[in-house]
């Protein structure tokens, strides 16, 4: 018996399966898959997938890598690479919704203008931190960590102004008050950990604290 199957339209696809093949795509897939036809073009754009963002500023480039695909930018202004404001403006340019992870390396060198990318919605969306370098106001990146669960702070090259008292301050009024923090560690060749603590372990409110000698590491009690 012969029998007349239709050929698959694309375009009868119900969207919860348009939507369920989406989620296993990475960003560079979904690119190519939105050029088939306007049904996958369509569903591509309605449905917001998270991008794992890392950014990394050199010397002389910019590396923005979204997923597994990477871009770099030549850069002339040298002071370019640890500038706020062109982070700012990079993630100005990816919707709210997709930035999970962020890291920028401007190691050798402080970072500034750091309030140009910290209030906007995009920094909300950031789950994972990383930050290799010093930066000119320390406290401005650590009052705006309540919403990240995972940061990694790494000064040890840098001449960062970073205080003892503030750290405890910082754990107190920002960890503990958290929703999303689960782990963080900050290292800092500036730290100047009295002798009594170092070493040490610690529990406060809600976060677990353990000192080395230029290391804290915090992380949520279960």
């Amino acid at each position: 018996m012969n029998r007349d199957f239709s050929k698959p339209n694309l375009d009868t696809m119900p969207n919860n399966a348009l939507k369920e093949i989406l989620n296993y795509l990475n960003i560079k897939e979904r690119s190519v898959l939105r050029k088939v036809n306007r049904t996958l073009r369509e569903a591509v754009d309605n449905n917001h997938t998270s991008v794992d963002v890392v950014l990394d500023f050199w010397n002389d480039s910019i590396t923005l890598k979204l997923d597994e695909i990477e871009i770099e930018y030549g850069i002339e202004d040298e002071d370019k690479y640890n500038d706020g404001d062109s982070i700012g403006q990079v993630l100005t340019m990816i919707d709210v919704n997709t930035i999970t992870s962020l890291r920028i390396n401007c190691d050798g060198a402080h970072l500034h203008d750091e309030e140009q990318f910290l209030d906007l919605p995009q920094w909300e969306s950031v789950r994972d931190f990383r930050l290799i370098g010093g930066v000119e106001l320390p406290d401005h990146i650590l009052n705006a960590l309540r919403n990240v669960s995972f940061f990694n702070i790494d000064q040890d090259n840098d001449n960062m102004e970073i205080t003892f008292e503030s750290i405890f301050m910082f754990i107190l009024s920002v960890l503990n008050r958290s929703d999303n923090f689960e782990k963080g560690q900050i290292t800092s060749g500036n730290l100047d950990i009295p002798a009594p603590f170092i070493n040490a372990h610690l529990i406060l409110g809600n976060v677990s604290v353990t000192f080395e000698q230029n290391r804290i590491t915090m992380e949520k009690c279960e």
